[in-house]
């Protein structure tokens, strides 16, 4: 989003690939890329991340927040 003239310029998608920020959960902070998601009727979807350090771990969707495609990040994540 431009913050000069608040139009969209791009869309991230959600998909597996994509690099995510977890944003809740015992895991909140972490940074990896999506890898899957299982669909779970009428609960949580879950949602399997690996990280940097090729960790995998599991969250619910609703922990995710996208930040960018692949390894390329599109926001900075540095103070």
């Amino acid at each position: 989003m431009n913050l000069e003239t608040g139009e969209v310029e791009s869309l991230i998608k959600y998909e597996n690939g994509a690099q995510v920020i977890i944003i809740g959960g015992n895991n909140i902070g972490r940074v990896g890329i999506l890898q899957h998601v299982e669909k779970h009727p009428s609960s949580f979807d879950i949602c399997h991340v690996k990280d940097a350090a090729g960790n995998t771990f599991a969250t619910r969707d609703n922990n995710l927040f996208v930040i960018g495609e692949g390894k390329k990040s599109v926001i900075s994540l540095l103070p």
